[in-house]
């Protein structure tokens, strides 16, 4: 006979595994020992290399929260922005700075109203991103391509002519075919 399924637990089961949608508001430096740093490599492990706010290199290990079910919005890659903690109560050895601890990972908005404030100076990160960028074989501006018909062109061009008050400018499209593989 067949298994009933149903029961007065399933839905709530069910719904265990399911990641909270919650909206949280920007994390900044709270206290002394924070920073913010930006990942330069993933070594495996739970642990990557990052480059932080004083432009030292330190090893940042990933906890758990950062890990399983609940990463999704918590992914960790190359170029990442983060907030860590560092541990002074770490020994050097070799001379080699100390660890810190993973606290937050920032997504590409969050990073945006980062930069917008006035009171930090991101020098040391920008610079590692524009190494990382250099390393792939792309600049930061020209990451993304914006595509368009014809009758959104011609628009925009009209739009352009109109606050400019110039005379309107003869526009020729020629109908070419391109190949993605191009690009």
């Amino acid at each position: 006979m067949v298994k009933n399924a149903g029961g007065n637990k399933t839905k709530r089961d069910a719904r265990k595994h399911i990641a909270p949608q919650e909206t949280r508001e920007l994390r900044v430096i709270i206290e002394e020992g924070e920073t913010y740093a930006v990942v330069k490599k993933i070594l495996g492990c739970g642990q990557c290399m990052v480059t932080c706010l004083d432009g030292k290199s330190r090893i940042c290990i990933i906890r758990n929260k950062f890990k399983g079910r609940g990463r999704s919005s918590n992914m960790v890659d190359v170029g990442c922005w983060l907030l860590v903690g560092i541990r002074e109560w770490e020994v050097k050895k070799n001379g080699k700075e100390s660890g810190c601890d993973l606290l937050h990972v920032y997504s590409s908005g969050d990073k945006e109203k980062l930069l917008q404030k006035n009171d930090i100076d991101f020098a040391a990160l920008l610079g590692t991103m524009k190494q990382i960028a250099e390393k792939e074989g792309k600049t930061l501006d020209d990451s993304c391509f914006e595509f368009a018909s014809n009758a959104e062109v011609s628009y925009q061009e009209l739009l352009s002519n109109r606050k400019t008050n110039e005379e309107p400018k003869d526009v020729v499209f020629e109908d070419a075919d391109f190949d993605v593989d191009d690009i």
